[in-house]
């Protein structure tokens, strides 16, 4: 038998595509920690603009830049992204004005946005 790689990224892609938009738009907590994930697709908030998610938790990853489309998704109050590889955060992130609750704590950021300071 033999093996085969599936990147995290291809996994991230795939869980995009799997899910169908009634089914993301029920889903409230998604928790991908510890996926060895580089990176976020560009679109993943846009996956989840009309849904009711409330806590996304993408901490313990090598996650270096959050996608822009993260600020999209208005219902969001908590987001982990604790030890990751993160040097900053989307400029918009003060937008979520449902987000009570922003973890970012062992990462490599140097200087918040001003939205969120």
């Amino acid at each position: 038998m033999s093996k085969v790689y599936v990147s995290p990224e291809e996994i991230m892609t795939d869980f995009l595509q799997c899910y169908s938009v009634r089914f993301r738009e029920q889903m409230e907590k998604i928790n991908l920690c510890y996926k060895k994930i580089t990176e976020l697709p560009l679109e993943f908030g846009d996956a989840f603009t009309t849904g009711s998610l409330t806590s996304l938790n993408i901490s313990d990853n090598k996650i270096k830049e959050l996608p822009d489309s993260i600020c999209s998704i208005s219902s969001l109050e908590k987001l982990n992204c604790n030890r990751n590889d993160l040097v900053k955060l989307p400029e918009e992130l003060g937008a979520l004005k449902n987000l009570k609750q922003l973890q970012c704590i062992f990462n490599k950021i140097e200087e918040f946005p001003d939205s969120i300071c």
